[in-house]
């Protein structure tokens, strides 16, 4: 683990491998071990870097609430923290948000962008999810009931009738070492329900990929389709499962990625 300073956090990143610089932005309750089962085949092509969001993980809980634009500045802070012109950039659902902020905003630090499962505006089935999981938390439940409680939601039905699925995944759930705040999340959701890249997302002009997961109810592939339609130069890709391929299918995920930012563009 090693950590960095924005705007007066203490966050923690890690670095796997060689090669071009690509940045992965969680989404909201997810710490970079969310990436394991895609980052050993990742790293053997780029720099993998995986921060944890602030609050998030091993980095520090702010003091108060935040924007979209503070965790788009942590990952420009981390670019600059660790010497390097610009990087890749993958988001992942609210990490999507950011992702597409930087891309407005500070295109000038990234190379390629990945917009995976993400939004310009959160829907009602997300902002409903996420007011549920937030009952949950704030009953004081164990996390294995509310990782429970989450599957209909993140994984595809084909997922979830697998048990030896379910077990590891809960299984992880259970034995997570870095278990989120209350505090964290109701920041984290505070994030999530006001984002909205309506007034800048025409702006981003970098080489652009967009993934949508074919049974996400999240964020359907409509929502990436509406992402395609206000993004120059931007490729669109459909990938099995629902909300969290990098646990539901891996190693095509992961060979998404490769492939678009192996691209000579």
């Amino acid at each position: 683990m090693s950590y960095y300073i924005s705007e007066g956090l203490k966050l923690n990143y890690d670095v796997y491998g060689s090669g071009e610089p690509l940045i992965i932005i969680g989404g909201i309750t997810c710490n970079n071990h969310h990436w394991d089962l895609v980052r050993d085949q990742l790293s053997k092509k780029f720099q993998l870097i995986l921060p944890d969001n602030r609050g998030i993980g091993k980095s520090e809980v702010p003091r108060n609430d935040y924007a979209i634009a503070d965790n788009a500045i942590d990952i420009v802070n981390l670019i600059n923290h660790l010497a390097i012109p610009r990087a890749h950039i993958l988001g992942h659902s609210l990490g999507g948000a950011v992702a597409q902020y930087l891309g407005a905003y500070h295109s000038d630090k990234v190379n390629k962008l990945i917009i995976s499962h993400s939004a310009i505006k959160f829907n009602a089935c997300s902002i409903i999810y996420f007011e549920h999981m937030l009952l949950l938390k704030e009953a004081g439940l164990s996390p294995l009931i509310q990782a429970t409680s989450v599957l209909p939601f993140v994984f595809s039905d084909e997922f979830n009738r697998d048990p030896k699925n379910l077990e590891e995944y809960l299984e992880n759930e259970k034995n997570e070492e870095y278990p989120q705040s209350l505090k964290s999340f109701k920041q984290q959701f505070h994030v999530l329900r006001s984002a909205d890249s309506s007034s800048f997302i025409q702006d981003i002009n970098v080489p652009t990929l967009i993934i949508a997961g074919k049974t996400d109810k999240l964020t359907p592939k409509e929502d990436s389709l509406a992402l395609l339609a206000k993004i120059k130069h931007a490729q669109y890709k459909e990938i099995h499962g629902a909300h969290v391929p990098m646990i539901e299918a891996p190693n095509d995920y992961a060979e998404l990625v490769i492939d678009f930012l192996s691209l000579s563009q």
